[in-house]
């Protein structure tokens, strides 16, 4: 997913704006305390972040 190779990337590029114009805040959603419970391994991060995405609701433009 595009959304979560752009916060692989670079995790303080903000909102991940998607081509419709919607928007996807994920290193907000990483600081939510739900997600807190869940620290990795580092080989982990990206099955966290996967989690993050599809538990979000985009935001309209």
């Amino acid at each position: 997913m595009a959304a979560i190779d752009a916060y692989m990337r670079d995790p303080e590029a903000g909102p991940y704006r998607f081509s419709r114009g919607h928007s996807l805040d994920i290193p907000a959603l990483d600081r939510e305390e739900f997600f807190r419970q869940f620290r990795p391994q580092e080989k982990a991060l990206r099955t966290r972040v996967t989690a993050i995405v599809m538990a979000a609701y985009p935001l309209e433009p």
